[in-house]
């Protein structure tokens, strides 16, 4: 039943459809029973929202900030992987049975190994996985000698497969891992999982496989070692029936023919370059490609076959983008192809899978006859978003998931530029205030909030880093540092970054240490200073302050404090606030560059050239709520 409408409310004194009636003199009357079920419903909702306040925000009693985001308290859960086995390359077999009754897979993995420390455990990352316990075997790769294995056993809790060896592995040696396993295509969008649409002319149910493995979840699909930073190539085969196709990362080697399966093939990918697991993916379907090609790279959209049309836009300005970064970066893409995928049933925006980028429908589909011009910007930016990906996080991917910023904060704030390329005319820079800076703000004024970087370990932590602060606060101190190192340092910074870090793993303090090297080759930073000692007042430490100037005479005294809606909530947070102003008597407002800082101090004067009025953080360039007094103030808003 629907929701009633206030002329059914009105004139139902007959029919008695609804509960609420009017008497003939026109007064509403409910009666007694629906009043009680009224009260006890409202009493509910009070307790239940109640419930989810006491349970999902952090609160730490008589602590200035939560404990566990503060002080980044060790929690339980699944502890790291020991760092004595690096894993080098992956030969995966995986056959996916998308049938009414058996969404199962069936696998294969073969991982070389090297050894750096001495060890007699192999351990492993897996969870709703099957192991065939006879088929697991170490061999040493120079000579093939086999290892004996000793025991096996699960952890779930930990979610590792361990096995123990009856000789420890030799430190320098290379080893091979075998082991067959058994999967499920799950439900939940989670790992490897099945999705489903109706065909418009049949209206039967088609079943799609498809992958989600960041950031915790390849080891739903295949044992692995799944962590980011245990980079290594991947050689991947796909079986399917012979009516529909699969993908994956690199381009198709060959297909053959699956020899004790009737009407199914097995397609053989190229190996991948050095990657971490969770940009592993792959597709199994009959949806429809929509492909173009350009500059030798093969550029393809899949969608269902009725929404081929729809993939015109994205199709049009996806390439562009693309060739935008590689000019930006100075760094082609790597990869021979990209493949954009959109899926019916996605948990999030879009992933960035390298080579294979997987997309909810919503955001990659646009229909020129019922979309908005907000869905055709939510095309636009989520596809640079994911397209800046394949250099922050695909190339140069962070060590551990305590710097998520380093490549969601790029993604988010470089975004802003591929759009800005491909739709000129809608001025999309000047969103970046209102659409991330204050997104940030609003989170960040908060008791509940966190700092950019903080310790994490379980898969829930891992999971709560994916919020503004890590997104939108990461891509407004980007632009802070853009604008106090100057466009021409800062880009010539980034792109030393990629280039050392290529196909590797990185940790703020590398970007920082690259940045600072720049910006003393530049002149642009004072050589006593690093950009490390001023950025970590921002990302090691929650919150932002307000930045108080008030101007007696020629000198301007400016202090900072903590921002915060709770009144109660007090700290001596300081952070390195640069600051940047404009006058009447030198009046550039596209001047960012600092002109005086607040080192971690509470306040400092200086002389100012200004007569009638001034402002400071013009452009909001600087992460602060910036408030000025005196005659400025006064003289500006006579002009509103």
């Amino acid at each position: 039943m629907g929701v009633p409408t206030t002329a059914e409310l009105e004139n139902n004194s007959n029919q008695k459809k609804y509960t609420v009636n009017r008497t003939s003199k026109g007064d509403l009357v409910i009666s007694k029973i629906v009043c009680g079920l009224l009260v006890l419903l409202a009493m509910i909702l009070i307790a239940l929202a109640a419930l989810l306040t006491y349970f999902l925000l952090p609160y730490c009693p008589n602590e200035a900030t939560p404990e566990a985001l503060r002080k980044a308290v060790v929690k339980d859960g699944p502890a790291r992987l020991p760092r004595s086995i690096q894993p080098l390359h992956y030969r995966l077999q995986i056959i996916p049975f998308l049938e009414e009754g058996n969404f199962t897979t069936n696998g294969a993995v073969q991982i070389n190994v090297n050894v750096t420390e001495s060890t007699n455990k192999i351990e492993l990352n897996i969870n709703d996985i099957e192991i065939n316990q006879h088929s697991v075997a170490v061999k040493r790769v120079s000579d093939d000698k086999s290892v004996k294995v000793s025991d096996q056993k699960y952890d779930n809790e930990s979610q590792k497969y361990i096995i123990s060896l009856a000789e420890s592995l030799k430190e320098g040696d290379q080893y091979q891992i075998a082991i067959t396993y058994n999967g499920k295509l799950n439900d939940y969008m989670q790992g490897f999982y099945r999705s489903s649409y109706i065909d418009s002319n049949t209206k039967d149910v088609r079943w799609i496989a498809s992958t989600q493995f960041s950031p915790t979840d390849a080891r739903r699909a295949f044992p692995c070692f799944d962590e980011p930073s245990f980079k290594a190539k991947y050689t991947v085969s796909i079986a399917r029936p012979s009516n529909m196709t699969s993908l994956s990362n690199m381009p198709k080697r060959e297909s053959v023919v699956v020899v004790d399966r009737k009407d199914w093939i097995w397609d053989h990918f190229k190996e991948t370059p050095q990657m971490s697991s969770y940009l592993v993916a792959f597709v199994v379907s009959d949806l429809q490609p929509f492909r173009f090609n350009s500059s030798e790279k093969l550029f393809t959209i899949w969608s269902r076959r009725d929404a081929l049309e729809q993939t015109r836009l994205a199709m049009d300005i996806g390439p562009r983008i693309l060739s935008y970064f590689e000019r930006y970066f100075g760094i082609d893409y790597p990869l021979p192809k990209i493949d954009m995928v959109a899926v019916p049933d996605f948990g999030f925006n879009a992933m960035e899978n390298w080579g294979l980028i997987t997309f909810r429908e919503a955001v990659l589909l646009f229909d020129e006859k019922i979309s908005t011009v907000e869905d055709k910007r939510a095309v636009a930016t989520v596809l640079a978003h994911e397209l800046a990906h394949q250099w922050f996080g695909n190339l140069v991917t962070p060590k551990w998931w305590d710097d998520l910023w380093l490549k969601e904060g790029f993604a988010s704030y470089l975004l802003y530029y591929g759009v800005n390329f491909v739709f000129p005319d809608w001025n999309i820079l000047t969103e970046f205030i209102m659409t991330e800076v204050h997104k940030a703000f609003a989170i960040d004024s908060l008791k509940s909030t966190h700092p950019l970087t903080f310790t994490v370990h379980s898969t829930d932590e891992i999971r709560q880093m994916f919020d503004p602060i890590s997104y939108s606060k990461g891509a407004s101190i980007i632009r802070m540092i853009n604008n106090f190192l100057g466009e021409r340092t800062f880009k010539a910074g980034l792109i030393k970054y990629l280039h050392t870090f290529t196909y590797s793993n990185a940790r703020r303090d590398d970007l920082w240490d690259v940045l600072t090297q720049q910006a003393h080759e530049d002149g642009n930073l004072h050589d006593d200073l690093s950009i490390k000692e001023i950025m970590d007042s921002w990302t090691v430490q929650s919150g932002f302050p307000v930045v108080t100037a008030v101007r007696n005479g020629k000198r301007v005294d400016v202090s900072q404090k903590r921002f915060t809606f709770d009144k109660s909530f007090a700290e001596d947070t300081l952070w390195w606030v640069p600051l940047s102003y404009t006058t009447d008597l030198r009046t550039n407002f596209d001047d960012t560059s600092p002109k005086q800082w607040l080192k971690k101090e509470t306040g400092k004067n200086f002389e100012i050239e200004a007569n009638r009025w001034w402002l400071v953080n013009p452009h909001q360039t600087g992460i602060s709520h910036s408030s000025f007094f005196m005659t400025s103030s006064l003289w500006i808003a006579s002009l509103l």
